[in-house]
């Protein structure tokens, strides 16, 4: 049964008439103030006692009254008393509840207008829980709702305590005195142009090319893709359209490859310069085709060169895939299951395409095709394999039927040769121009950044774009398990971990190893590909000593962030995250039916608190889900650059509209290449003037 306060006030007003039949006109006034003050003071005593007022001197001169009876004090039946026992444990539990909702659904005190209501006014409706028990009506004081809504707005504008080890924000209340304050950001810059597709998806109908094949002076398109609208799936198709062979080509075809493996003296599983290989391959042809007195047109030999190509020197059937600049990982889950290919396009995402292995043959030859080229052995012992082609792309396959129902089953996601730039970033909405500069800005001025997210929301690429970002000519040392990244500066040190050979890993370099050894080396900065293990306490260590470090990590929020670093098999201590200055969360979600990556927040790290053991945050940008957009906030870094770096607020605000305008006109003109890009931002260092002076920043 759910009452409100006004239907308690008439039911608590039906006990006046019997109150007035125990006692006299002035124990009853005086029972009315006190019922009062039980009400605003729930706390104090159950019983009610009353105190006949004595007569002032002059009305007792004045008016000699009869002889009366002493007032007896009035008492509550048991009945009652229980009534009002319940009345005011409801009363303080609903004072509880508003306390809780307003602490939940925070709102401005300065906002919230409370109206004093008086007696006779219809009082604010609040739920009492209370099935069994019926209320006495009483008339309950008009400053009663006035102490509720003080309570209320009191609960609204003070925080919730935070449990232990909780990250607190820099806004709340710490015990230590902040070393620097958050600023406003204050970047105002040309709108970033954004890649939207405007046409629909069942209009999509795309045709390039994906293998060519040098003949003479020319390079012949030989090998097709076509990605367009499948109206009996409702989704999108790939189709790798490759020369048709007639039933005498394929004869003369399975009889070249025969002759082919006896002739050839070079292993091709390694080879790099597939041009050199490719001519190699031609003159073993030509010389199997006068062997066998076979006459073949230009374009029947132009057929045979490609599919001895494809399948001595590619990976077979996906070869034309991986030609595809805009594939990033290709993936097939079994027997009879179409390859799916994941598109660059974040409006096209995953897309089946036309190639399926019809027989577990076939695919288990595939899968150890595949470990041969990368150097693996692979077996039903060993059925698993995780290494890196000789391009660079990374391969992660299952052999037999063992352990994966469907057959053996690969993914590789694939070493692009032409890298995302900041202006593809900007294309893609993944960040804006702001954002862009207000990272530049900081890792310019030697500040060390953290890449996390949940998997496939571009950890890597968003590394390897900021990296774009560092001053020419400083030494930069990055540390991969498997080289994904590219970087355009020339004073360089790539470097990749080996894995140990046999059962006890004799001669494995660790990703630990290599950057101690780093270490050493003095650089400018070091790049960690991935952080996983024991590798972060050595990167941490070198923050700390000076030397900015950026790299990326598994954690979809930073409470996460924070479990990870401290928890085996990192366990670095919580008092080194405050050596790191900014941490960037990446997030992957589908939006009108694409798949979309954006910068879901950037936190700076601002100190960190020893006696409550939490790291005091600050929120930069946060993405607006709704409107999807960027929203600038207050910003440590800036006051930290302007303190160490003797700047002013004002000069680093006009240094980031600069760079985010000259991001932008490299959007606005096209300027999206790896090259083009990376030229222009190295220009911008030398000669930042030359830019300003055409009004590009």
């Amino acid at each position: 049964m759910m009452l409100n306060l006004t239907t308690a006030v008439k039911r608590i007003n039906k006990v006046k008439p019997k109150l007035e039949e125990t006692t006299s006109k002035p124990a009853k006034e005086q029972k009315t103030t006190k019922l009062e003050e039980q009400v605003t003071k729930p706390k104090q005593e159950e019983a009610i006692e009353t105190k006949p007022q004595a007569p002032k001197p002059s009305q007792k001169a004045e008016q000699a009254p009869p002889k009366v009876e002493k007032p007896t004090k009035p008492k509550l039946s048991k009945e009652d008393e229980e009534k009002w026992k319940e009345l005011q444990r409801m009363i303080e539990e609903k004072i509880k509840e508003i306390e809780k909702k307003a602490v939940s659904h925070p709102i401005k005190a300065e906002k919230v207008e409370f109206v004093q209501p008086t007696v006779e006014m219809k009082t604010p409706a609040i739920e009492l829980k209370s099935p069994s028990v019926e209320i006495p009506s009483v008339k309950l004081p008009p400053d009663l709702f006035v102490n509720l809504a003080a309570k209320a707005v009191e609960a609204a504008t003070t925080p919730p305590a935070q449990p232990p080890g909780y990250v607190s924000t820099y806004e709340a209340k710490s015990r230590i005195k902040p070393q620097y304050k958050a600023v406003e950001l204050g970047v105002e810059a040309i709108e970033t142009p954004k890649l939207r597709v405007i046409k629909e998806l069942q209009r999509t109908n795309e045709q390039f090319p994906l293998v060519e094949l040098p003949i003479g002076k020319r390079r012949i398109p030989v090998a097709m893709g076509h990605i367009y609208w499948d109206p009996r799936r409702r989704s999108l198709k790939y189709d790798v359209i490759e020369p048709v062979l007639s039933k005498q080509e394929k004869e003369i075809l399975e009889e070249i490859k025969k002759m082919l493996k006896e002739k050839v003296d070079i292993p091709f599983d390694r080879i790099r310069n597939k041009n050199k290989a490719f001519a190699y391959l031609t003159k073993k042809v030509n010389e199997i085709i006068k062997l066998i007195k076979v006459k073949l047109s230009p374009t029947q030999k132009l057929k045979i060169y490609y599919y001895i190509y494809r399948d001595f020197v590619g990976l077979g059937p996906i070869e034309p895939l991986m030609n595809d600049v805009n594939i990033e990982d290709i993936s097939c889950d079994g027997v009879n299951i179409p390859v799916f290919v994941y598109h660059r396009n974040p409006l096209y995402g995953q897309i089946e395409t036309n190639i399926v292995f019809r027989s577990r043959e076939e695919l288990d030859n595939f899968v150890l095709r595949l470990a041969q080229k990368a150097g693996k052995a692979l077996s039903v012992s060993q059925p698993l394999l995780d290494a890196a082609l000789p391009d660079g792309s990374r391969i992660q396959a299952t052999y037999g039927t063992d352990i994966a129902r469907h057959g053996s089953n690969f993914t590789i996601r694939k070493f692009t040769t032409k890298p995302i730039t900041p202006i593809h970033i900007m294309y893609f909405g993944t960040a804006d121009a702001k954002i862009l500069a207000y990272l530049w800005l900081a890792i310019e001025n030697g500040s060390s950044i953290l890449v996390a997210g949940t998997t496939a929301t571009g950890k890597t690429t968003m590394l390897n774009v900021l990296s774009m970002f560092i001053p020419p000519n400083s030494k930069i040392i990055s540390i991969e398990d498997t080289a994904e990244l590219r970087l355009p500066h020339v004073n360089w040190i790539p470097e990749v971990a080996r894995p140990g050979f046999g059962k006890s890993a004799q001669g494995e370099v660790s990703m630990f190893d290599l950057l101690k050894a780093a270490m050493r080396q003095r650089p400018d900065y070091l790049i960690v590909g991935e952080i996983r293990g024991k590798e972060a306490y050595v990167m941490f260590q070198g923050i700390a000593t000076g030397h900015p470090a950026m790299g990326t990590l598994h954690a979809d929020n930073f409470a996460a962030l924070v479990n990870r670093l401290t928890s085996p098999p990192i366990e670095l201590a919580k008092a080194m995250l405050e050596n790191l200055d900014i941490v960037v969360f990446l997030t992957r979600v589908k939006r009108a039916g694409k798949t979309i990556r954006r910068i879901r927040e950037i936190i700076e790290i601002v100190a960190y608190d020893y006696k409550t053991d939490n790291i005091i945050t600050n929120t930069s940008y946060v993405w607006d889900a709704k409107n999807d957009r960027f929203i600038a906030q207050k910003s440590v870094m800036l006051d930290k650059l302007a303190k160490s770096m003797g700047y002013n607020i004002e000069e680093l605000r006009h240094d980031l509209m600069n760079r985010a305008n000259f991001l932008n006109w490299m959007a606005t003109h096209k300027i999206v290449e790896f090259d083009q890009v990376a030229y222009n931002i190295q220009s911008f260092y030398t000669n930042p003037y030359f830019y300003m002076q055409r009004g590009v920043a």
